[in-house]
C-alpha cells in the first residue's frame, strides 16, 4: 500500500516537473521568414504532382498523396537525409516532410535554413538545449517547422504552404 502511494506521488511529481518544463524541456525558437520561396525547390504551392518518370508514389489516401523523386538519395540543402516526401492534398502540392538522423545532419540543416530563411533569435539567457528543440520560420506563403529530439538525434522538418495547411488540419479533424 505504501509502495503504491510512493510510486503514485513520484509519478505525480514527475508529471508536474515535465509539464512545468523543469525536467523535460522543450525549447522553441521562431522568426519571421526572409525570402519566402512560395513552394519548394522551384515547385510552387498548389501545383499538381502526379506519378511520372521523375516521381514515384510513396503513400496514397483518399485526399492525401505522397511522392518521392526517383533519381538519387534524398537531399535537403546539401545534406543527405533519410527521406524527403512531397505531399499533395486534393491534387495540390502542399507540404514537404523531411526526416533526418544525427547531430551533424541537424547542424548542417540548421545552418542551411538560417542562411536561406533568416537566423534564429537566440536571446541570451534562454535555455540553449532541451530534450526536444523546435524551430519555426514563418513567411507570407510558407512555413517551416523543424523538430529535433536531442537524445535520439533525429529530426523532422515540415515545409508547407500556409494556405493549404488548413486543409490538412480539416482532413485530420474529419471535417
Amino acid at each position: 500500500m505504501v509502495t503504491r502511494r510512493v510510486a503514485g506521488t513520484c509519478a505525480s511529481v514527475l508529471a508536474l516537473l515535465c509539464s512545468s518544463g523543469l525536467l523535460c524541456s522543450t525549447v522553441t525558437f521562431a522568426v519571421s521568414m526572409v525570402n519566402d520561396p512560395n513552394g519548394f525547390q522551384g515547385i510552387p504551392w498548389g501545383a499538381p504532382l502526379t506519378e511520372s518518370p521523375e516521381w514515384i508514389a510513396a503513400g496514397t489516401g483518399d485526399r492525401i498523396r505522397e511522392f518521392e523523386r526517383k533519381p538519387g538519395p534524398p537531399r535537403f540543402g546539401e545534406t543527405t537525409v533519410e527521406s524527403l516526401r512531397y505531399v499533395t492534398i486534393d491534387g495540390k502540392f502542399a507540404r514537404v516532410a523531411v526526416r533526418y538522423q544525427g547531430r551533424a545532419a541537424h547542424q548542417q540543416i540548421m545552418s542551411y535554413l538560417e542562411a536561406r530563411f533568416g537566423p534564429i533569435d537566440r536571446t541570451p539567457g534562454q535555455v540553449a538545449g532541451g530534450f526536444l528543440q523546435q524551430f519555426n520560420w514563418r513567411g507570407d506563403e510558407t512555413e517551416i517547422n523543424l523538430t529535433y529530439e536531442v537524445k535520439k538525434e533525429r529530426g523532422l522538418v515540415f515545409v508547407e504552404s500556409r494556405a493549404l495547411a488548413q486543409t490538412f488540419n480539416e482532413q485530420i479533424g474529419g471535417q
